[in-house]
């Protein structure tokens, strides 16, 4: 038996150092998917802060942003890739994140290209 699962792609606008406007636009990104009856949302790379990124914690205040829409709207959520902060490391980290809240899964990539510019800077 094969189960159709409505999977979005969200194409937004990225906006350098405008968290809070790429925050606004992943929230009506997520309300147009709700309408449309998405299952599961995939935002882009650095979707929050654009390149370069800021780093900050998983949780934080990115991931606590998306766990709650997710709520909200009833819709999963890959979070795109946000730079991590963990460790005195960076990395360039996914959540997927339940229609509940939750974070189901977390991949770090292992070769991150921010660290070699953030060294050459």
């Amino acid at each position: 038996m094969n189960q159709v699962i409505r999977v979005g792609a969200a194409q937004m606008e990225i906006i350098y150092n405008d968290y809070e406007g790429n925050l606004k636009r992943c929230e009506a990104m997520l309300k147009e998917a709700a309408l449309e009856k998405v299952e599961i949302l995939c935002f882009p790379e650095y979707f929050s802060t654009g390149v370069p990124p800021k780093a900050e914690p998983i949780p934080g205040p990115t991931i606590d942003f998306l766990k709650q829409k997710a709520k909200e709207y009833g819709i999963e959520i890959i979070g795109g890739t946000i730079v991590e902060e963990r460790d005195n490391k960076l990395y360039n980290t996914c959540c997927y994140i339940s229609k509940k809240g939750e974070i189901l899964g977390k991949y770090s990539k292992i070769h991150l290209w921010l660290v070699v510019c953030r060294i050459n800077i």
